[in-house]
């Protein structure tokens, strides 16, 4: 049987419903984590992340979201988590790098 890898487990695809193809929880420039200035309390963002995609998914018929944010401008693993365990949002969690010819740091 098909399923879908979310960040809180697998899902049956009937359970996707509309689904957001292309989101960022959070998105920062390259090197943030580095950044004193761009620490955040992931409980607190998550809070405030969570309240605003449920009513939005909620205003719009919106089941999942598919977070593409790559390692170079801020992906949290842990934020998505926590923001998927505060609301009724399926979250799908990507891995990757931005490609080298974009100008976005290498590895």
């Amino acid at each position: 049987m098909a399923t879908i890898h979310t960040v809180l487990g697998e899902i049956d695809p009937a359970e996707a419903g509309i689904t957001l193809t292309r989101e960022h929880i959070v998105y920062a420039n390259p090197g943030c984590e580095y950044d004193h200035q761009t620490i955040y309390d992931v409980e607190e963002v998550a809070a405030d992340v969570a309240a605003q995609l449920d009513r939005a998914c909620a205003r719009n018929g919106i089941s999942t979201m598919v977070d593409l944010t790559p390692i170079e401008v801020g992906r949290n693993p842990l934020l998505l988590k926590a923001v998927a365990e505060k609301t009724r949002v399926n979250i799908i969690g990507t891995t990757g790098f931005f490609p080298e010819r974009i100008g976005i740091p290498h590895h």
